[in-house]
């Protein structure tokens, strides 16, 4: 897939974000920049966001030997993970990035 490709497939999922606020978001007032909240873009698929304290194998993470995961999706449970042991900053470019694949990677 090509760079206009995949902007204008990130540009129509948040103007449907935008567009559905209400819905999503309910009463609440919010702007633009709250549009771009990955819990809600998971929501907009179908899919449950959860943050959990960690991704990795519990075993490997105990001997400090294995890698830290930041998020993953899980198809068949319509659920996308985001680990907790990262920065505010990384969760968040992390569930934007899991919604991505959701959204160039149909099926």
């Amino acid at each position: 897939m090509d760079v206009p490709s995949i902007e204008q497939e990130a540009s129509e999922l948040l103007r449907m974000l935008w567009r559905d606020r209400y819905h999503l978001w309910g009463d609440q007032d919010i702007t633009p920049l709250q549009a771009r909240d990955p819990r809600k873009g998971a929501l907009a698929y179908g899919f449950e966001y959860r943050e959990l304290p960690n991704l990795g194998d519990p075993k490997l993470i105990q001997s400090g030997s294995g890698p830290k995961i930041a998020g993953l999706i899980d198809r068949q449970a319509n659920r996308i993970a985001i680990s907790q042991e990262f920065s505010p900053t990384v969760k968040l470019f992390t569930g934007a990035h899991e919604i991505g694949h959701l959204a160039l990677h149909k099926g």
